[in-house]
């Protein structure tokens, strides 16, 4: 694909970078080497953070899931935390910008 191609707002190539470093980082990480692919999975949020806002997306499946997901996997369950308090790009509402249903059930309740 050319490196010009448009999707509306992104290229088509930086969708694909994303696209890549989740690959890496899934193929990384199964392989045994953890911490290679969770370097992988981070670029991955890095590179979709930097894709602005469209509908269709350039990249439907959110890489904070994927990272959060094997940080899971990995036991880093600190850092996996801070991923999906991280969760959304600033200005974006998503459904996962949404509260959680731990989140809900600390918050106070309306009579």
């Amino acid at each position: 694909m050319r490196s010009s191609f448009e999707v509306p707002d992104n290229r088509a190539h930086d969708g694909l970078a994303v696209a890549e470093a989740m690959m890496q980082g899934e193929l990384s990480f199964k392989a045994g080497g953890h911490q290679d692919g969770l370097a992988h999975r981070r670029r991955a949020v890095a590179l979709e953070d930097t894709l602005m806002h469209e509908e269709p997306w350039a990249w439907p499946q959110p890489s904070r899931h994927a990272l959060r997901a094997l940080l899971m996997e990995a036991g880093n369950h600190a850092e996996a935390e801070a991923v999906y308090r991280g969760r959304s790009r600033p200005g974006w509402q998503t459904a996962t910008s949404l509260p959680t249903p731990v989140e809900c059930l600390g918050a106070p309740r309306i009579a």
